[in-house]
């Protein structure tokens, strides 16, 4: 029993933690914030004052209950807004200075207000353990894109000496993420509790 007392970095005697009936061998892990976790092959017990007291733990809620997908649909709205404001530039003159006001509204919208949720998003799946790492990871991808994205576009107005098209594939690439984040939702699983 005294292994029970050195294992729990507290000074209380062994039997505060566990009775001496209880067969400690069984354990494998424990836990201790006031009351006594055990971990065995088959169960989780729960100790107080040295005795198992009644205990069960509930079912983890699902993605759904934890946080509703509002932030995958907010990044697909990001993404369709963007692509319908490239889709008039690629197809319809705005000759007016407010339908041209509203466009760039909504071009500047599509392009940059996802980046906040985006990077929420990346924290929550990644958890407490990996959200430095997929928030890099992904930065890194986004970079990648803003180096490559500007001269592509730059290659395909010079290859097909229009506008049209150079901004047309910009609106393509927008309505594929905001398609594939729509999906995303129900895809990704975050991780609760870190």
């Amino acid at each position: 029993m005294s292994r029970v007392g050195r294992c729990s970095g507290f000074s209380a005697p062994p039997p505060y933690f566990v009775s001496e009936s209880v067969d400690v061998a069984s354990f494998r892990q424990l836990y201790i914030d006031g009351d006594v976790y055990a971990v065995t092959a088959d169960d989780l017990e729960q100790y107080f004052n040295g005795r198992q007291t009644s205990f069960s733990l509930d079912d983890p809620p699902d993605a759904e209950s934890l946080r509703p997908g509002h932030d995958y649909a907010l990044l697909a709205a990001t993404g369709a807004v963007s692509a319908m404001a490239f889709a008039v530039y690629a197809g319809w003159p705005t000759g007016s200075p407010v339908a041209a006001t509203v466009v760039a509204v909504g071009a500047g919208v599509g392009a940059l207000g996802w980046v906040g949720l985006y990077l929420v998003l990346v924290a929550e799946v990644g958890g407490a353990h990996r959200a430095g790492l997929l928030t890099g990871v992904g930065m890194a991808f986004i970079i990648l894109g803003i180096l490559i994205g500007a001269p592509a576009f730059g290659a395909i107005l010079e290859a097909s000496d229009s506008w049209a098209a150079a901004w047309g594939s910009l609106a393509v690439l927008s309505a594929a993420a905001a398609l594939a984040l729509s999906v995303a939702g129900s895809v990704i699983h975050r991780e609760s509790g870190s």
